[in-house]
């Protein structure tokens, strides 16, 4: 019975035939078999299939091999005999293309892009199940109507039809449209013929809703202090001038010789219009140090304008620095961008190794030439603004892993500037503890941390750094209640794990006889970079990173402690 169901299935054709004793080994075959079998290593294969694997396909199974389709089945033969014999019945052309259609549609359902498919005359053969779900039409409604009707469209604003009569691509095309059921679509599509032997067999366009993207490109702005059309405003030549950066080099707490140097620095910097590169792990205070800056600056009275490249999506990001001209796509109405509305002030492009390696092109050529292109404008726009930009990851790194243009990194680093970590600036994390109690605390109830505590946490690796830190004293001034103390009992849950396992250092009795806190650290300190070097015989690069600092931090411990690095490589 088996073997007719199989037979049938070769509709009208001789099967091939092989037949195999019960080690599966290969004892004789039609004359139509053999073209399926090969041999690897002596064993026979069956379409690509080891002869061990032949007795599972007991039921008829459909198997690609070489491009072709095939009906497979292996029959075992009674036990009188012994063996197997298989079965193999090719793919009739028609079967073969129905099957490959079937596993093209299965594909284009699951994609996240829209796609529509129209013949010749623009009536609707394939329309998948994302662009279902973004205009709100069911599939089997679509196949068969006129792009014209779906779309409330005018045949010559139908880009299906477009490419119908000019058999021209239509790429990256800004849309907005009408479904027959009124849904409002954005979209950006690329409309494409299929051409074969000079016959325009269809027309195909994918598509990527951009709704919610315009809505929050808004927001954005909105956000920002922008809006999408400049107000007239004679005084700002038609621009709304932003909130001005608030902070300055006042509210920078620290007198670590790291922080200082790294404020002196600064403090020069602002005097110039060069570009300035700001490398510094999260929560270090970036934007503060670059507020400090723009008001310190000449420029001061101008806008600050800041923006987080890796918040904002990669199709609108352009737009948002940029700005787009009226007709840019369809429904497009004029946008400044943050280039633009900066105008001769500062523009901050926070995380800036997050911006894709095309953008980072534009980017590049509108430092260089110091002039820019809206989207969808031909002109020229003047770039007038100085640009900060920041990292959180190692510069080096970020140009091994092409984060960033090695082009795009000396045109942004004209300056550049360190931001230490907590963990390199520990003497400031008392002074920034008093601080954060005192920005925190209720009015009429300062309070006050625990000295014991406060010399634990000098020990702790603060990952999250400043903002750590904040939030850490913040969180423990809300535990406390009406207690006037911050203490161990008042640590987050997970810092009570952590510093729970630090050894305090040896406190100083009442009558001053104890070991003071500055020589402990220093003692301690020495004794973890030597135990290091001691360790990769001098290698200054293998233990700054098993310390897990930078070798010019360690480079200047050694130097401040005075510990001899040559002693180690002998």
């Amino acid at each position: 019975m088996k073997y007719r169901r199989s037979v049938s299935l070769c509709v009208g054709k001789r099967p091939a035939v092989l037949n195999f004793d019960r080690f599966l080994r290969l004892q004789s075959s039609s004359i139509n078999a053999n073209q399926y079998v090969e041999f690897s290593e002596t064993r026979p294969e069956v379409l690509g299939i080891p002869a061990a694997a032949l007795p599972s396909y007991r039921e008829p199974a459909t198997v690609s091999w070489r491009g072709r389709w095939y009906t497979l089945q292996t029959k075992r033969l009674p036990e009188e005999t012994g063996g197997y014999r298989v079965l193999i019945c090719p793919k009739t052309r028609e079967e073969e293309l129905r099957r490959k259609v079937a596993i093209y549609e299965k594909i284009l359902n699951t994609i996240h892009e829209g796609v529509l498919v129209t013949d010749p005359g623009g009536r609707v053969i394939f329309y998948n199940q994302e662009l279902a779900v973004l205009e709100g039409i069911d599939p089997r409604e679509a196949i068969g109507k006129h792009v014209t009707e779906l779309y409330r469209q005018s045949p010559g604003d139908s880009e299906h039809l477009q490419v119908s009569q000019t058999s021209r691509p239509i790429p990256e095309s800004f849309q907005k449209y009408f479904t027959q059921n009124g849904v409002e679509v954005h979209s950006v599509a690329s409309t494409v013929p299929i051409i074969e032997n000079g016959e325009l067999l269809a027309v195909y366009s994918v598509c990527r809703e951009t709704t919610h993207m315009k809505e929050m490109l808004i927001r954005t702005m909105q956000l920002q202090g922008m809006d999408s059309e400049a107000e007239e405003n004679p005084k700002t030549d038609g621009r709304k001038v932003p909130k001005s950066a608030t902070y300055n080099f006042a509210h920078i707490v620290g007198k670590s010789k790291p922080m200082q140097e790294v404020v002196r620095a600064a403090q020069r910097a602002m005097l110039t219009s060069a570009n300035i590169l700001i490398y510094g792990e999260t929560g270090t205070g970036k934007e503060l140090l670059v507020q400090s800056i723009h008001n310190g600056s000449p420029w001061r009275a101008q806008p600050f304008v800041a923006i987080n490249c890796a918040a904002i999506p990669e199709n609108l990001l352009e737009t948002m620095l940029f700005g787009a001209v009226k007709g840019a796509y369809t429904g497009a109405v004029p946008t400044v961008g943050l280039c633009e509305y900066a105008a001769d002030g500062t523009l901050y492009l926070d995380e800036i190794s997050s911006m894709s390696i095309g953008l980072q092109a534009k980017l590049l050529r509108a430092v260089q030439e110091r002039s820019f292109r809206k989207v969808g404008s031909v002109t020229e726009s003047p770039l007038r603004c100085r640009i900060i930009s920041s990292i959180n990851v190692d510069p080096l790194t970020c140009l091994q892993k092409h984060l960033l243009r090695e082009d795009l990194f000396y045109r942004l680093s004209v300056i550049s500037l360190y931001l230490p970590p907590l963990r390199e600036r520990t003497g400031d994390i008392p002074l920034l503890i008093e601080y954060f109690i005192k920005k925190h605390s209720p009015r009429n109830d300062l309070k006050k941390m625990d000295p014991d505590l406060a010399r634990l946490l000098l020990h702790y690796r603060w990952s999250g750094n400043i903002r750590e830190l904040e939030n850490t004293v913040e969180s423990m001034i809300y535990l406390t209640g009406e207690e006037k103390w911050l203490t161990y009992e008042h640590l987050p849950a997970y810092l009570k794990a952590q510093v729970g396992k630090t050894t305090p250092l040896p406190a100083a009795s009442e009558g001053g006889s104890g070991p003071r806190l500055n020589s402990s650290l220093l003692s301690a300190e020495n004794n973890i970079i030597v135990e290091a070097l001691k360790k990769h015989r001098g290698n200054i690069n293998r233990a700054a990173k098993e310390l897990g600092i930078l070798r010019q931090s360690l480079q200047y411990r050694v130097k401040k402690l005075g510990i001899e690095v040559e002693q180690f490589r002998k």
